[in-house]
């Protein structure tokens, strides 16, 4: 009976009554020479606690010229919502309509639902590039989808075709490369003959791409896939990552003489130049912007670009995950004294206390990565992702939205005041955790319950079902409210609340 009553709860007072904290105003977007600026809302946010929480409903639907819903799944070679509640049902809005609700304050606005993402795998991938019969099964059913939900185009966020590129994931196959290619061809003409048939605008098709050499070359004809897409959202972040031994930027600008050549890949400005050097037209290239940081545990005193590190700083306060910090999360940070640096030679600004290290984009830092998009004369440029900005303007002291505000006018122009830096530490949320307070999360789940494993957890974490297991849940109110699970052959890590490789996860160590 309790989840009976925390789901109708969340129902009735979550989905039916969008917050309506204030009135949002705006001009209709009107870009100049068909001008992208793209962001993506991730449909897991709505889990995160208090001042974190995020639905499609937040939006300023005049932010952006294109919203991307991620994620949807493939499951059974079609398209499948991945949350609970991306679907409306009988008895209320799913946030699928939430999204696409947001076109009637803004008609300009255009909305695609992108599928994949690194949690996803290949798997599903795989088995719908596999046959010319499993391709149409999907587009067929894909059209459908989207014209049901009222979405504009579909985005491909394929983490990864070809080989090499997903460690054990026995999914990969080197002929995906080549498949990938037949697939975006023949989704786009099956998105033209229905628009022919229907009188209906066509169906945008866009995807998502890596930016590290070796993905390009396993993942990827580049010079030919392309050319079926409206366009190609470049994932130029997570470049870097506690992953490494040593700090290291996310989103570095340009290369440094000091790094090894694999790393000096490792940049923006090479990513971009490479898209379009094997055959991108710049008018197809959108570049990837972060409104967040990768952060590392600093293991000695060193504290600068390629310092000694041992492995992701603490978890965020409301994301939740080791060294993945949002914008709003590192303003936090820094009202509590962190020191801000900058790297001349890079591009780029990071900061750090005695014992963690973050590097990120802030509103004049991102002015590197407008000097790019602007000198290459590409498409535009697109925000991963829209609920680690500082929405509310609640942290960092500049107003709402201040990062996806830099982003609009650098890719769009127009108008843009940036906001004065606060003379005052920002008040912070009475939710924020103690500083003070131990961080680093147990090398091993918590003992729990078997018959609920949500018994005594806060709202919104995900635990595991069982150790070592592919399921979790959501929990709410001490009660399971939904259940979902990694794809094969990822298990969820508690540690990270994410899908991880057995090697990493601390459930599978015994």
């Amino acid at each position: 009976m309790l989840r009976l009553i925390v789901l109708a709860v969340l129902v009735c007072g979550v989905l039916s009554s969008p917050r309506t904290s204030g009135v949002k105003t705006g001009t209709v977007i009107e870009p100049k020479n068909d001008k992208v600026f793209g962001c993506y809302h991730t449909n897991w946010s709505q889990y995160r606690p208090g001042a974190g929480q995020f639905f499609p409903y937040d939006i300023d639907p005049f932010l952006c010229t294109h919203l991307f819903y991620s994620f949807a799944k493939i499951a059974n070679g079609v398209l499948a919502p991945y949350e609970w509640n991306d679907e409306s049902t009988d008895w209320s809005k799913g946030m699928f309509e939430h999204f696409t609700d947001l076109k009637m304050q803004n008609p300009g606005l255009k909305t695609l639902l992108a599928v994949g993402g690194w949690t996803h795998g290949s798997a599903g991938f795989t088995e719908v590039v596999a046959s010319a019969s499993s391709r149409k099964k999907f587009n067929d059913h894909a059209i459908g989808y989207l014209r049901k939900w009222k979405f504009d185009g579909l985005d491909l966020d394929w983490e990864y075709p070809g080989d090499n590129v997903r460690g054990d994931d026995p999914s990969k196959r080197p002929e995906n490369r080549e498949l990938l290619t037949v697939w975006c061809a023949e989704l786009r003409a099956a998105f033209e003959a229905e628009s022919a048939a229907t009188g209906q605008e066509r169906l945008l098709l866009t995807a998502a791409v890596a930016a590290g050499k070796g993905n390009m070359d396993a993942a990827y004809e580049i010079n030919k896939f392309q050319a079926s897409l409206d366009w190609i959202n470049l994932m130029s972040y997570d470049l870097r990552g506690a992953w490494e031994s040593v700090t290291g930027h996310h989103t570095t600008t340009r290369p440094h003489s000091e790094d090894d050549a694999d790393t000096q890949l490792l940049t923006v400005e090479w990513a971009a130049n490479e898209w379009l050097a094997r055959g991108t037209p710049a008018s197809k290239l959108v570049l990837g912007m972060g409104s967040y940081g990768r952060a590392f545990t600093l293991a000695g005193a060193e504290n600068g670009v390629n310092a000694p590190a041992s492995g992701g700083a603490s978890k965020g306060t409301y994301t939740r995950e080791t060294g993945f910090w949002s914008y709003y999360e590192i303003c936090e940070k820094l009202a509590q004294g962190f020191k801000v640096e900058e790297e001349p030679v890079r591009q780029i600004i990071y900061a750090h206390s005695a014992t963690e290290w973050v590097g990120y984009d802030d509103i004049n830092s991102l002015d590197r990565k407008g000097a790019i998009m602007q000198g290459l004369g590409l498409r535009g440029g697109m925000v991963w992702a829209l609920d680690l900005d500082d929405f509310r303007g609640t942290f960092c002291g500049q107003g709402t939205w201040p990062l996806i505000k830099k982003m609009k006018h650098m890719c769009l122009g127009g108008d843009y005041s940036p906001p004065p830096a606060p003379t005052t530490v920002p008040t912070l949320p009475p939710t924020t955790r103690d500083p003070n307070a131990p961080t680093d999360p147990p090398t091993q789940p918590p003992t729990r319950d078997p018959n609920n494993p949500c018994a005594g957890v806060p709202d919104g974490v995900m635990v595991e079902s069982g150790p070592c297991s592919p399921e979790f849940h959501h929990c709410s109110g001490g009660q399971i409210i939904h259940t979902q699970s990694c794809g094969s052959p990822l298990v969820f890590n508690e540690a990270c609340s994410c899908c991880d490789y057995t090697a990493n996860t601390p459930s599978c160590q015994n």
